[in-house]
C-alpha cells in the first residue's frame, strides 16, 4: 500500500474518490500509471489521503510522485486497482494479458480525420477495426509475435 495526499483546492468532506484510468489491458511486466482524486458530494475537489492497493494477483503498485505506477505481472487475469481513504474507496478494472493490440488515428492532410475506414493486419483480416467519427481504431486480441 502506498499513501498519497489528494490535491484538495476546497475544504469539504470527502464522498467520494475518482480514479483515472476507470480502466485498463495492460501487456504482461509493463506499467500503467493511476491517479485518484477525491470529492464531496458536489463533485469538487477536496483533499483526501489515498492508500492504493490491488486485489487479485495482477501485479504491485509503487509510488511515482502525485500518482502511482502500476507493474502488471506475469500471468493473464483480471483484478482491480484500489484506491481507498477512510471507509470510502474506488476500484478500476485491471485486465492483464499476453496479447497486443494496436490502435492509432487515421487522418489526412487535406481530409482530415478519416472514419469508417477498415484498419486491419496484413495476413490477419479477422484482426480488424473501422476508424470512428474521431478517425480512431483499435485491434485487440493480436497473437504474441505477430
Amino acid at each position: 500500500m502506498v499513501n498519497l495526499l489528494g490535491c484538495g483546492d476546497i475544504d469539504g468532506q470527502l464522498a467520494s474518490i475518482a480514479i483515472s484510468p476507470s480502466s485498463a489491458t495492460i501487456g504482461i511486466n509493463k506499467f500503467q500509471s493511476f491517479s485518484a482524486l477525491g470529492k464531496d458530494i458536489v463533485d469538487k475537489i477536496v483533499a483526501a489521503n489515498i492508500t492504493w492497493g490491488v486485489e487479485g494477483s495482477i501485479g504491485t503498485i509503487s509510488s511515482n510522485g502525485p500518482n502511482v505506477s502500476f507493474t502488471a505481472g506475469t500471468l493473464e487475469t483480471t483484478g482491480k486497482i484500489v484506491a481507498k481513504a477512510g471507509s470510502i474507496s474506488a476500484k478500476a478494472v485491471v485486465t492483464i494479458t499476453a496479447k497486443g493490440w494496436l490502435e492509432g488515428k487515421l487522418s489526412a492532410p487535406l481530409e482530415g480525420t478519416l472514419q469508417g475506414v477498415q484498419v486491419y493486419l496484413k495476413g490477419f483480416p479477422a484482426l480488424s477495426d473501422f476508424a470512428g467519427s474521431q478517425g480512431k481504431y483499435k485491434i485487440a486480441n493480436i497473437p504474441a509475435g505477430t
